[in-house]
């Protein structure tokens, strides 16, 4: 049985409590103990990204640009359901969810898309024009974790390899 490490079991902590409990980052962090974006939050998430940063900066930015067709809790408004692991069933990873994202169904090249081939309709807007690729991939981060039920840090790893 896998053990996790006291900053892991903090980040999960943190990520409880300013996903669903709304509380501040860094008053949660502070709550905690724990330095956010501190030596042991970029040890974790690997490669110096602070993982929980990136996670929160992804929840203000679906708020502002994504939970009016999705809604706060991932469920299906007028685009199609995020949450109960819907979001990696069709995108099981990053690269496409941030192609997706950023030209939308408008600038999208075929006439499907995910894994499942869903039929691309003219709903889902472009964020390119709007927002940076580091926006796009902390909105994903966000997504795939809060809704899809993704590893905070693996989420982040997958997100922003030089691949993406």
């Amino acid at each position: 049985v896998p053990k996790l490490t006291k900053a892991e079991i903090i980040q999960i902590v943190l990520f409880e409590r300013v996903a669903f409990g709304g509380q501040d980052l860094d008053e949660a962090g502070a709550d905690c103990g724990y330095e956010v974006g501190g030596a042991d939050d970029a040890a974790a998430a690997g490669g110096g990204i602070d993982a929980v940063g990136e996670f929160t900066a992804g929840k203000d930015l679906y708020t502002a640009t994504c939970q009016a067709c999705h809604s706060a809790d991932g469920s299906a408004l007028v685009g199609p359901a995020l949450s109960g692991g819907a979001v990696l069933e069709t995108f099981p990873g990053c690269a496409a969810q941030i192609d997706w994202v950023s030209v939308g169904s408008i600038g999208w090249p075929d006439p499907t898309y995910g894994a499942q081939g869903k039929p691309v309709n003219a709903g889902m807007p472009g964020f390119e024009a709007q927002l940076s690729l580091d926006e796009i991939k902390q909105a994903v981060v966000y997504v795939r974790v809060a809704f899809g039920g993704a590893d905070l840090n693996e989420a982040v790893a997958d997100c922003f390899s030089n691949e993406t």
